[in-house]
């Protein structure tokens, strides 16, 4: 089987890895190794390994090409990063970790992302397709961008205390087609 890697970047992005560990249906996702990357990790140098499947990244004052080991990706066939625009760490970060796989010769790297709900305000939506273009840029294999406001006018029961659920089910529903669509 190959061997998958989920990289959750900034507070959204970790919570969607979160939500998929737990949820996930296809094995490679499952068996994935799931990469929690934060610039809330001040606790951390770089990195920690803290088993065979989690590893926690501080992008605090982390240089990608010179603090991860250079078998950081070894055997990782494909690799999402999921991510919640708008905000500094995932919009400032998700084109960098997906250029820095593409540069470790990742086979596949795919993006998946979200856009701020309307309440978010106008600035985060801007950030958000700013980043957003950062990342089309990349010529990745897969970029998928959903709108949590759409997302939320699929759901007569959404609020905001579960609003960020739904955006995280979405997130790992489309990988799912994804991977079946594949096979």
């Amino acid at each position: 089987m190959e061997k998958t890697m989920i990289i959750g970047v900034g507070g959204a992005g970790c919570n969607m890895a979160n939500t998929f560990r737990r949820e996930a249906e296809s094995d490679s996702i499952k068996n994935a190794t799931y990469v929690f990357a934060d610039h809330r990790q001040t606790d951390l140098v770089y990195f920690q390994l803290v088993d065979d499947t989690t590893v926690y990244l501080n992008l605090y004052n982390i240089n990608l090409y010179n603090d991860l080991p250079e078998d950081f990706f070894k055997d990782v066939e494909k690799v999402y990063v999921l991510a919640g625009l708008g905000g500094h760490t995932a919009t400032a970060w998700t084109p960098v970790i997906a250029q820095f796989a593409k540069f470790r010769d990742v086979k596949s790297v795919s993006a998946i992302v979200t856009t701020p709900f309307n309440f978010e305000g106008e600035k985060h939506m801007a950030h958000a397709l700013d980043g957003l273009s950062k990342i089309k840029e990349l010529h990745l294999d897969l970029v998928i961008a959903l709108n949590n406001e759409k997302l939320a006018e699929q759901y007569a029961n959404i609020n905001f205390s579960n609003a960020f659920d739904y955006a995280d089910k979405a997130v790992l529903a489309a990988i799912d087609e994804n991977i079946k669509s594949e096979r």
